[in-house]
């Protein structure tokens, strides 16, 4: 039997009851949602104990710097280590925000008030994307930081989030496809430096992890979503372009550029696949 990947063909005779399994996994994860009160119900009360917790990273971050850099982000060796962590955190759930309010606007426009279940799988998973807003963005919390102003993504950013909003409907699922793996390789890349980049902070590279692999199970079942919604022809093209996406991350995102996120890192998305995530989220995530 081989083992499982995002690469897989899934079993389109079964996607109906497939997706039904999908929304039946995210109610259970997620709880009730009710909108008066933050979204989903039980997720907001994880993310409430997380916020509630008083772990601080033991260095200093400029919060004068950590501003400047998030409006207009400027390498150097210089840059503290803390600060372009807190960064990335941010800015990647920037970067996803953005792409969640264009794409869903588009989608929402286009398939109207349509009930079928791909639809409503597809609605609760942006509500899920909102989720990861509070899981990002609150990890500057933990450096004594607050995310003020308005995010102005990066050009290639756009370019690759309009693509994927104003995409024909044949292809709209494969890019989105492609940038759902190039996130999670991203996410998992991260989660992997926090030990090398924060290593006097145990408890706070704990905190950081535990929002990242939350992150990570969520992005397992849009990628499983997505794999549902196309064909074996969409989804060799989602494969194709996985590499061209992963390759546009440190334009994208140029604070893990700055934290070593280079050609090598780029390379690797070549062998990585569902095994290469830690067990937890393997084993809490909904894969199909």
């Amino acid at each position: 039997m081989l083992p499982p990947s995002f690469y897989q063909a899934a079993d389109l005779s079964q996607r109906e009851s497939l997706l039904a399994e999908y929304l039946h996994f995210m109610s259970v994860r997620n709880g009730s949602f009710e909108p008066n009160a933050g979204g989903y119900v039980k997720r907001r009360a994880h993310v409430q104990r997380l916020q509630a917790s008083t772990i601080r990273y033991r260095g200093q971050v400029d919060s004068g710097d950590f501003h400047r850099l998030y409006h207009r982000f400027q390498s150097g060796s210089h840059l503290d280590r803390a600060l372009l962590v807190a960064l990335a955190f941010v800015r990647l759930n920037a970067g996803e925000a953005y792409g969640v309010r264009i794409t869903a606007g588009v989608r929402e426009a286009r398939r109207g008030e349509a009930s079928d279940l791909l639809g409503q799988v597809e609605r609760e998973v942006t509500r899920e994307e909102d989720i990861h807003t509070q899981l990002l963005v609150g990890a500057a919390a933990h450096f004594d930081l607050e995310v003020v102003g308005a995010y102005r993504p990066s050009l290639p950013l756009k370019l690759l989030i309009h693509s994927i909003a104003y995409s024909p409907k044949v292809l709209f699922h494969p890019i989105l496809l492609s940038s759902e793996i190039m996130g999670i390789y991203t996410f998992n890349w991260m989660l992997n430096q926090l030990s090398t980049l924060l290593p006097e902070d145990p408890e706070l590279r704990d905190l950081l992890a535990e929002r990242l692999i939350e992150v990570l199970i969520d992005e397992v079942g849009h990628v499983s979503f997505n794999r549902l919604a196309v064909s074996p022809v969409g989804l060799k093209l989602g494969r194709f372009l996985v590499p061209i996406v992963v390759d546009g991350v440190p334009k994208m995102t140029p604070e893990l550029g700055a934290l070593g996120f280079d050609r090598s890192v780029k390379r690797g998305i070549r062998s990585f696949d569902f095994a290469d995530l830690p067990q937890e989220v393997r084993e809490r995530s909904f894969f199909a």
